[in-house]
């Protein structure tokens, strides 16, 4: 099942300073006489004040134009795994998106600002959805055959041993090579032997080729286009390693210029960062100055820290709390996403469960609908996984009431049928089995 639940963002007051300096009094030189005329009938002036300039984007839409400063604070719930793509889990890597970029990333013009063809509110990897980034375009024309064309004129940020120099396609080869050639890596993991790269190389300055084995294309392809931040080759052979936050040098929009383990960490804008604005084209982001992230493991302390302004976006707030803060902060943003519950998985392997009936039963025992409506007040959807009724499952998604009459039971409350099944299987009178499940941990 799924919950659904708000997100809540602040809007920060860029111009606040430019409206309070407007408001202080005037020097006065020298003293002159007042005279005071006569008000023979009141009269209201009316001050009109100017409204925020309006552009078209590049879908077509009206929009305001953003203005660049100002700063943005954000709140997480966990800590930092690493710095180094090849001792951690790569995808996990979560500070890397401010200050290093992906070979491809999701296309912002296909989101409600444009034309609304995903919401990117969960993890999903269609290829309709994505756009280069460091890679310009791709082509996988053959099913052994990978190759990126390397967006010309990026440079690393300006800071040692790399100074601002151009990114080029050394750097994904190094970068590359290095997650399937370190033991260690979450790459060797996951593509075991006969399912990694059968080659990795530079065509020329821009062109990168990789060669895998017949049936990996599409999960090497997924992992080293999205799941991955190239890093700069001089910090590994200066440093051995890029497991120090200090040595963080990537071509991405922010450059870490403070971490405090457990507490906070703070990024500055990168001032020779390479893109534009999607939607706007011409502008150069990023539009604020810089971004500060606080470690705030409580949730109640997280949701004071959103009402009072401490903190500019907050994501993961239940249902039940959601009115509460739209009643008490009006001026708040906010948009419906859905999250998954935690689930139990079943081996299927052995007795009972590798029984289809007792399988069944287990379904027919649970009242969804009693759990959609008591527990979560209404603000759930019956049918989620492992296909959503999003935007981006729009050509999959089938609604409930369209299923197969043996899969809409499944979803029904029928206790007596699961006994019956039960029996069939050869469980008249249940069983008991021991069920292992982590406890409720609020990682958003």
């Amino acid at each position: 099942m799924t919950r659904k639940i708000v997100w809540l963002v602040v809007s920060c007051l860029m111009v606040a300073a430019l409206v309070l300096g407007s408001c202080a009094p005037a020097v006065v030189e020298e003293e002159e006489e007042v005279v005071t005329p006569v008000v023979e009938e009141e009269e209201e002036v009316v001050v009109e004040e100017e409204g925020p300039v309006m552009v078209r984007n590049t879908a077509g839409k009206m929009q305001e134009m953003p203005q660049y400063g100002g700063y943005v604070t954000l709140a997480t719930t966990m800590n930092l795994i690493g710095f180094d793509p090849a001792y951690t889990v790569t995808w996990q890597l979560f500070q890397a998106c401010y200050t290093h970029d992906p070979l491809l990333m999701g296309d912002f013009t296909k989101t409600a600002a444009g034309t609304g063809e995903s919401g990117f509110l969960l993890y999903t990897f269609f290829l309709e959805h994505q756009t280069g980034y460091l890679a310009e375009s791709w082509d996988i024309s053959d099913p052994e055959t990978i190759i990126f064309h390397l967006r010309q004129g990026v440079r690393w940020q300006d800071l040692p041993p790399v100074n601002g120099r151009e990114f080029v396609a050394d750097d994904v080869v190094f970068s590359f090579k290095r997650l399937f050639e370190t033991p260690e890596s979450y790459l060797v993991a996951t593509h075991p032997e006969g399912r990694r790269p059968l080659s990795i190389e530079a065509l020329d300055k821009y062109t990168v080729e990789i060669k895998v084995p017949p049936g990996t294309q599409g999960p090497i392809f997924r992992d080293l286009s999205s799941q991955t931040w190239p890093i700069a080759p001089e910090i590994v052979e200066m440093y051995g390693d890029h497991k120090d936050w200090k040595h963080n040098v990537g071509t991405g929009p922010f450059i870490m210029k403070d971490y405090i383990p457990g507490s906070s960490r703070t990024y500055e804008r990168n001032p020779d960062y390479w893109m534009e604005d999607p939607l706007i084209p011409g502008n150069k982001l990023p539009y604020i100055d810089y971004q500060k992230v606080l470690n705030i493991p409580d949730r109640s302390t997280r949701l004071a820290a959103l009402r009072t302004g401490k903190i500019d976006m907050m994501s993961g707030i239940p249902w039940d709390e959601r009115d509460s803060l739209i009643k008490t902060n009006p001026e708040m943003l906010y948009t419906k996403a859905g999250i998954e519950e935690g689930g139990i998985g079943i081996k299927t392997d052995k007795e009972p469960f590798n029984d289809i009936n007792v399988r069944r039963a287990l379904w027919l025992a649970m009242d969804n609908e009693a759990i959609k409506e008591d527990l979560y007040g209404g603000n759930a959807a019956m049918l989620s996984y492992p296909v959503k009724d999003l935007p981006d499952f729009a050509a999959a998604y089938v609604p409930l009431e369209e299923l197969p009459e043996s899969t809409r039971e499944l979803y029904g409350y029928d206790p007596e049928k699961a006994k019956e099944l039960l029996a069939e299987a050869g469980y008249p009178n249940g069983f008991k089995a021991k069920l292992v499940h982590r406890s409720d941990v609020d990682c958003r």
